[in-house]
Formats: C-alpha cells, structure tokens, sequence
C-alpha cells in the first residue's frame, strides 16, 4: 500500500478483521490512525479488536480517544463498560452502561449489558429492574 494512504489501511484493516486476523486488522488500523490521527472509526475498531483478544488497556485507551473524538457517542461508553466489565471493573462498566442509557434511554443492550454487571456484583435487584426494562422495550 501507499505508505501514506490512510484510507486503504483502514479499508484493509476492516477486510482483515471480517477475516479474524486480528492482529493485522490492528496494524493497519494503527497505520489508519498514524496518517488520519482523527479517524474515530480507526480507533473504535482497534480498540473492538484489543478487547477481542483481551488486551483490555489499549482497548480502554482506544474507547478514550474515540470518545475525545466523537464525544457522547453512546456505542462508545457501551463498549468501553463491556471492556471495564470483562477486565472486572464492575463500578466503571455500571458508569459506562448508565452513560450509555442516559443518551439514548431506549439502547437495550446498554441495559443487558449493565444487568449483567449487577449480577456478577449480586445486585439482583437492580438486575431484575434492568431485564424488567428490556422486556418493556422490545
């Protein structure tokens, strides 16, 4: 590739994830980013990816510099709590989720995914409101 052609790294780096070549996928998405620092997308997917493969700080970092970027994005504060909820930082994923919940109060999987975290926390109550919540929206 052109060295300096951020677009096909990003393009290639999603090809290589649908792929699940991971490590590639993260390469050209850091490529994307070394050109285009500015690319949201480049960042939330690098960080998906550093999740997937449970490196959960470069994940964090990634979700954070997407939410400087795009500031309010509920997807973002969504899969940062997923992040904070499989590294067991069950307080920040609760924050994360509840963010997420405030901005868009219909976001269901922002609810599933807080649910969760009560659960794992043996917050039941606050599970079964959350489930309750789900059921009320579907």
């Amino acid at each position: 590739l052109k060295p300096d052609y951020a677009e096909a790294y990003y393009k290639r780096g999603r090809i290589y994830a649908e792929d699940d070549e991971y490590h590639k996928a993260i390469d050209d998405f850091g490529m994307t980013i070394k050109f285009d620092p500015e690319n949201s997308n480049a960042h939330g997917y690098r960080a998906d990816l550093y999740r997937d493969i449970g490196e959960y700080d470069e994940a964090v970092a990634g979700y954070n510099m997407e939410m400087e970027l795009r500031p309010g994005a509920p997807e973002v504060y969504y899969n940062r709590g997923n992040t904070y909820a499989a590294r067991g930082e069950y307080n920040n994923a609760i924050e994360d989720f509840s963010k997420a919940i405030k901005l868009i109060p219909t976001f269901t999987d922002a609810y599933f995914g807080r649910a969760m975290v009560y659960l794992r926390m043996d917050k039941l109550e606050s599970a079964i409101q959350d489930f309750d919540k789900i059921s009320e929206l579907k």
